[in-house]
């Protein structure tokens, strides 16, 4: 029987072991890649009195020491033993072992352990599905994710699981759930809503990344009146936290001055800090900084490194800097260095880096001259969704300084912008037969949309 800490005091027995089952495990369920904790607590009073539980057959005591031993927490077991006794507890209908062998089998577990060879999904599957029949919250989730991610999708199956694994009480489910909405707000009235208050419910909770997305909502204004002072309320309790995106977001906060003294020596030491944990869009502002000599003396050299850091990092404002920085010449380099960062800031889904990789390829500026790929970049532009989240545009938000223009209102201009540029160069194919048959009636249909999203001869 498990034993209090008075009793153990009053009768002089050892002091209970506590170890953690999955020292934070991170696992995907964003497509941005954000993360999910999964804390799960195990409690010994007696580490002897439960191995030889374990030993005797008691489901619990095999699964907490098959745990450990899995994890590597526990000296004096190694990870097959680990496996058979979670198998074995398992095999009496013990639900926690039952999920944590769907999170092995199915690729959930273990990030650190190099459990690739013990993939089999359909054992994956049917041990997670015996949890969830017993109302095991790590199942419900687990369930969920996996249809959130990867080859699995399927949105409608993982909001139902992580729906359940919610009303069980799974801390971590709440902002799973809110992703799962927003991945088809666009298709469904109300999900943009409800992807809304379950992030609020996740950041409410204590998760630091719903804190990050939840203050982007309130400094952009979606779903929920603009409102500056909770944003930046958002962003510094994540940053108190060691959030490097919310310091970096805290960081344009004081850089523009929104709400708060503008304080360019504060926000260049945010920038710095979440720099050193490799965060892209701080990276990207120390870049721009001394790209421009903003608080800082310009210098070319550091702005390129900072560039080429975020841009490693998928930055694509930072793949285009530099591709910039090295057409223009700014950095001693010869300027065809630039083109795979603008292929990369392109294959991202980035207009105007699409735009202007599809110039060079029909100019044969950098590349081999390709009017075919040209052509197929135009149309990708004209077809394709803006790729920007609400943190990056909360962020533009912040930094932007012009009234009565927003940084959203100029983002979403430069991206229509854009679409018209790609319309009108596709009217120009079919007009002239470049690459593509003449086509008169496609054309003139290619500069109808052009005109229409308000292209302008110049």
């Amino acid at each position: 029987m498990k034993k209090t800490n008075r009793n153990i005091k009053k009768k002089n027995k050892k002091k209970r072991d506590k170890y953690s089952l999955t020292n934070r495990q991170n696992f995907t369920t964003y497509v941005s890649e954000q993360d999910v904790d999964i804390e799960d607590l195990i409690v010994i009073d007696d580490i002897d009195i439960h191995l030889k539980r374990a030993h005797q057959g008691f489901a619990k005591e095999q699964y907490d020491i098959g745990a450990l031993y899995i994890q590597g927490s526990l000296p004096g077991g190694s990870f097959r033993e680990g496996l058979d006794l979670v198998t074995r507890s398992a095999a009496q209908g013990y639900s926690k072992a039952e999920a944590l062998l769907g999170r092995i089998y199915t690729g959930q577990f273990g990030a650190t352990l190099n459990l690739s060879g013990m993939l089999d999904i359909d054992k994956g599957l049917w041990y997670l599905s015996r949890a969830f029949e017993q109302n095991n919250k790590d199942a419900a989730l687990y369930l969920g994710l996996f249809y959130l991610r990867g080859e699995n999708i399927d949105i409608d199956k993982a909001i139902h699981y992580l729906t359940r694994a919610k009303e069980l009480g799974h801390k971590d489910a709440p902002m799973a759930l809110a992703y799962a909405y927003k991945q088809t707000s666009h298709i469904i009235p109300g999900n943009s809503r409800l992807a809304f208050e379950n992030m609020k419910i996740a950041a409410e909770s204590g998760n630091v990344e719903a804190m990050v997305s939840l203050g982007a909502f309130y400094a952009i204004g979606k779903l929920v009146p603009q409102d500056f002072d909770k944003a930046n309320e958002w962003y510094e309790k994540a940053a108190a936290l060691g959030n490097p995106r919310a310091k970096a977001n805290l960081g344009a906060v004081y850089l523009a001055g929104r709400n708060v003294p503008k304080d360019m020596a504060k926000a260049l030491k945010l920038f710095e800090e979440a720099a050193e944990a490799g965060e892209g869009l701080a990276l990207v502002n120390l870049g721009t900084m001394y790209h421009q000599g903003l608080y800082v003396d310009k210098d070319l050299h550091t702005a390129r490194k900072y560039y080429e850091r975020a841009a490693e990092v998928g930055e694509v404002q930072a793949q285009l800097a530099l591709a910039m920085m090295y057409i223009n010449q700014e950095v001693p380099v010869n300027p065809n260095r630039s083109v795979p960062w603008i292929k990369k800031a392109a294959e991202s889904g980035f207009g105007p880096c699409q735009m202007l990789l599809a110039y060079m390829y029909e100019n044969g500026i950098g590349v081999p001259k390709d009017e075919l790929q040209a052509f197929n970049l135009y149309k990708t532009i004209t077809t394709q969704k803006d790729v920007f989240d609400e943190q990056s545009l909360g962020v533009l938000y912040m930094l932007n300084d012009t009234s009565p223009n927003d940084a959203v209102y100029l983002h979403d201009k430069q991206f229509t912008n854009t679409q018209a540029r790609a319309w009108n160069a596709l009217s120009r194919y079919y007009a002239e037969g470049i690459a593509v048959e003449k086509d008169p009636d496609q054309a003139s249909y290619c500069l109808y949309m052009a005109k229409k999203l308000g292209y302008e001869e110049k």
